[in-house]
């Protein structure tokens, strides 16, 4: 079935499964406030990685792509929950 993500235990995995060291604390910006290594747009509904022949939702993107280096170590139930954290930049962010 259809896993539904747990942005609060997405925040803990986000500090845990190294995303936040490419991709800072919001997708923009490290909690020194430099900028993110590797800048991501949490209001997109597809991703493509540059590897990857198609689009995909976030949680597959995940699942697939993330983390460099250790690909496929984030699947399932930490892959959902690390898009609902994901999706909460939404609230934060006026593009």
């Amino acid at each position: 079935g259809y896993l539904v993500g747990d942005a609060t235990r997405g925040a803990n995995l986000w500090n845990t499964q190294t995303c936040v060291a490419c991709h800072g604390v919001d997708g923009e910006r490290n909690a020194s406030g430099t900028p993110a290594l590797t800048p991501l747009n949490p209001n997109r509904d597809l991703y493509r990685h540059s590897r990857d022949t198609q689009d995909r939702a976030l949680r597959d993107f995940i699942s697939m792509w993330m983390p460099q280096g250790n690909e496929g170590s984030c699947t399932g139930q930490c892959a959902a929950d690390i898009e609902a954290f994901i999706r909460t930049w939404h609230h934060h962010h006026h593009h």
